[in-house]
């Protein structure tokens, strides 16, 4: 059996660290806890992966900052564009901006909405 030390964060702040205990073997595992005991600990930690993976199958997929970046920089006007396109940073900007990052929600609902039909 190994062990490790695992922080333990509450409120985004180190409240404390635990030793864990990492079994190589079923043989340490029943050595070392009772069979009820492990039996609890497999079916709830198997109850939370299984609802785990019906819940991210109904969760909008996630859009990285670059890719969020293309989106937005294919939302702009010809004008918005055409204002900025000599200055990275006004880019840049405009794009970070409530309103594109708006336009950029709003594009990524509807495909999500499109995608989903087409699933159904």
């Amino acid at each position: 059996m190994k062990s490790v030390i695992k922080n333990v964060k509450y409120d985004g702040k180190l409240v404390g660290s635990v030793n864990v205990p990492l079994y190589e073997t079923l043989q340490e595992l029943s050595d070392s806890e009772s069979t009820e005991h492990i039996l609890n600990m497999f079916n709830k930690g198997n109850t939370i992966n299984l609802q785990r993976i019906e819940r991210d199958k109904h969760k909008p997929a996630s859009t990285g900052k670059q890719a969020r970046t293309f989106i937005g920089m294919s939302l702009l006007t010809t004008e918005e564009a055409q204002a900025c396109c000599m200055d990275p940073e006004k880019l840049k900007e405009l794009i970070d901006s409530t309103e594109v990052q708006d336009r950029i929600d709003t594009f990524l609902a509807e495909r999500e909405a499109s995608t989903s039909t087409i699933e159904e």
